[in-house]
């Protein structure tokens, strides 16, 4: 299962797998949000009878000084790169550890 807030470029991904043969499917999810990551995980293990594997790298990134940045740009990192990868390990784990399948954090 595949996951991005871009639309259009998550599904030209699966469309381009798919060509290559992979039998691949795309949600489009924003790991910021506990529910839609709840959802993402609850679709993957309907969609494929459970799970083996999360890779969790979605991220987000911010150029310039700390000194100037807008304090909404920490928030914003912060609920992509660290709070999106706990729900979505929270929701994964039960199914993970069924599985005796891995967790990645990149």
């Amino acid at each position: 299962m595949l996951n991005d807030l871009d639309r259009k470029k998550l599904f030209y991904v699966r469309d381009e797998l798919r060509s290559m043969g992979i039998s691949v499917d795309a949600i489009t999810a924003d790991v910021r949000d506990p529910r839609q990551c709840a959802n993402l995980i609850r679709r993957t293990i309907n969609r494929y009878g459970g799970l083996d594997i999360l890779v969790n790298n979605a991220g987000v990134s911010s150029r310039g000084s700390v000194e100037a940045m807008a304090d909404s740009v920490f928030s914003t990192v912060i609920d992509t790169n660290y709070t999106g990868a706990a729900y979505l390990s929270k929701y994964a784990i039960p199914s993970l550890k069924k599985s005796k399948g891995h967790l990645v954090l990149y």
